[in-house]
Protein backbone atom coordinates (compact mmCIF):
# COMPACT_ATOMS: atom_id res chain seq x y z
CA UNK A 1 0.00 0.00 0.00
CA UNK A 2 1.15 3.23 -0.69
CA UNK A 3 2.87 4.87 2.22
CA UNK A 4 0.95 8.10 2.08
CA UNK A 5 -2.55 6.13 2.82
CA UNK A 6 -3.76 6.24 6.00
CA UNK A 7 -6.91 4.08 6.62
CA UNK A 8 -8.37 3.51 10.67
CA UNK A 9 -10.94 2.84 13.08
CA UNK A 10 -11.89 6.47 14.82
CA UNK A 11 -11.61 5.99 18.79
CA UNK A 12 -15.20 6.30 18.79
CA UNK A 13 -15.84 3.50 16.76
CA UNK A 14 -18.66 5.41 14.58
CA UNK A 15 -16.37 5.74 11.68
CA UNK A 16 -12.81 5.02 9.75
CA UNK A 17 -10.95 7.73 9.27
CA UNK A 18 -8.94 8.09 6.14
CA UNK A 19 -5.92 10.51 4.86
CA UNK A 20 -4.04 10.48 1.50
CA UNK A 21 -0.95 13.46 1.61
CA UNK A 22 1.04 14.00 -1.28
CA UNK A 23 0.57 13.88 -5.13
CA UNK A 24 -2.25 11.56 -6.13
CA UNK A 25 -2.37 9.10 -9.54
CA UNK A 26 -5.05 7.68 -11.36
CA UNK A 27 -3.41 4.58 -9.70
CA UNK A 28 -3.44 5.97 -5.72
CA UNK A 29 -5.98 6.75 -6.04
CA UNK A 30 -7.65 3.14 -7.14
CA UNK A 31 -5.20 2.06 -4.60
CA UNK A 32 -6.75 4.24 -1.94
CA UNK A 33 -9.97 3.12 -2.71
CA UNK A 34 -9.40 -0.03 -2.72
CA UNK A 35 -7.87 0.33 0.88
CA UNK A 36 -10.94 2.03 2.47
CA UNK A 37 -13.09 -1.10 0.40
CA UNK A 38 -10.87 -3.44 2.79
CA UNK A 39 -10.51 -1.17 5.82
CA UNK A 40 -14.97 -1.56 5.62
CA UNK A 41 -14.87 -4.62 5.17
CA UNK A 42 -12.06 -5.60 8.35
CA UNK A 43 -13.59 -3.14 10.66
CA UNK A 44 -17.49 -3.82 9.60
CA UNK A 45 -18.26 -0.30 9.75
CA UNK A 46 -19.77 1.56 6.91
CA UNK A 47 -18.89 5.00 7.70
CA UNK A 48 -16.27 6.76 5.78
CA UNK A 49 -14.34 10.40 6.96
CA UNK A 50 -11.31 11.06 4.04
CA UNK A 51 -9.13 13.35 4.75
CA UNK A 52 -7.49 14.70 1.29
CA UNK A 53 -6.97 18.39 2.21
CA UNK A 54 -3.22 17.85 1.73
CA UNK A 55 -3.63 15.64 -1.49
CA UNK A 56 -2.19 17.66 -5.14
CA UNK A 57 -3.20 16.30 -8.38
CA UNK A 58 -1.63 16.54 -11.72
CA UNK A 59 -4.00 14.36 -13.88
CA UNK A 60 -5.49 15.56 -17.07
CA UNK A 61 -9.57 15.65 -17.27
CA UNK A 62 -9.47 12.65 -19.31
CA UNK A 63 -7.42 10.79 -16.16
CA UNK A 64 -10.21 12.04 -13.57
CA UNK A 65 -13.02 11.08 -15.97
CA UNK A 66 -11.15 7.26 -16.06
CA UNK A 67 -10.46 7.64 -12.03
CA UNK A 68 -13.86 8.90 -11.81
CA UNK A 69 -15.01 5.73 -14.06
CA UNK A 70 -13.53 3.05 -12.19
CA UNK A 71 -14.49 4.98 -8.41
CA UNK A 72 -17.88 4.61 -9.83
CA UNK A 73 -17.87 0.96 -10.54
CA UNK A 74 -16.18 0.26 -7.16
CA UNK A 75 -18.46 2.03 -4.90
CA UNK A 76 -20.80 0.09 -6.38
CA UNK A 77 -20.07 -2.80 -5.71
CA UNK A 78 -20.31 -1.86 -1.89
CA UNK A 79 -23.69 -1.08 -1.36
CA UNK A 80 -24.54 -0.09 1.32
CA UNK A 81 -22.20 2.83 3.17
CA UNK A 82 -21.32 6.64 3.81
CA UNK A 83 -18.50 7.71 2.50
CA UNK A 84 -17.80 12.08 3.31
CA UNK A 85 -14.65 13.54 1.86
CA UNK A 86 -12.57 16.96 2.84
CA UNK A 87 -10.27 18.68 0.33
CA UNK A 88 -8.53 21.77 0.29
CA UNK A 89 -7.29 21.44 -3.17
CA UNK A 90 -7.78 21.00 -7.02
CA UNK A 91 -11.29 22.00 -6.65
CA UNK A 92 -12.00 20.97 -10.21
CA UNK A 93 -10.93 17.24 -9.96
CA UNK A 94 -12.79 16.82 -6.79
CA UNK A 95 -16.00 18.39 -8.39
CA UNK A 96 -15.80 16.61 -11.14
CA UNK A 97 -15.36 13.28 -10.04
CA UNK A 98 -18.30 14.08 -7.36
CA UNK A 99 -20.74 15.01 -10.35
CA UNK A 100 -19.59 11.74 -11.92
CA UNK A 101 -20.26 9.78 -9.03
CA UNK A 102 -24.02 11.10 -8.37
CA UNK A 103 -24.69 10.85 -11.98
CA UNK A 104 -24.37 7.31 -11.88
CA UNK A 105 -26.30 7.19 -9.04
CA UNK A 106 -24.78 6.82 -5.93
CA UNK A 107 -26.17 8.96 -3.47
CA UNK A 108 -24.42 7.99 0.02
CA UNK A 109 -20.78 9.97 -1.50
CA UNK A 110 -20.11 13.23 -0.43
CA UNK A 111 -17.27 16.03 -0.77
CA UNK A 112 -16.78 19.17 0.27
CA UNK A 113 -13.83 21.82 1.33
CA UNK A 114 -14.76 22.04 5.04
CA UNK A 115 -14.36 19.02 7.60
CA UNK A 116 -17.26 19.97 9.74
CA UNK A 117 -19.86 19.91 7.35
CA UNK A 118 -17.96 16.22 5.81
CA UNK A 119 -18.62 14.94 9.36
CA UNK A 120 -22.32 16.22 9.50
CA UNK A 121 -23.05 14.60 6.63
CA UNK A 122 -21.49 11.18 7.73
CA UNK A 123 -23.15 11.21 11.12
CA UNK A 124 -26.46 12.38 9.91
CA UNK A 125 -28.65 9.47 9.23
Amino acid sequence: MEENISVKLNSTKQYIEGHYKGLITTEIGIELVQSVIDAIEEYKCRRILFDASEAFSSATTAENFEFALQMSKMLEKLGDFRWAVYYKNDPHMYEMVYNMIVQSGITNYFMTKDRAIALKWLLDI
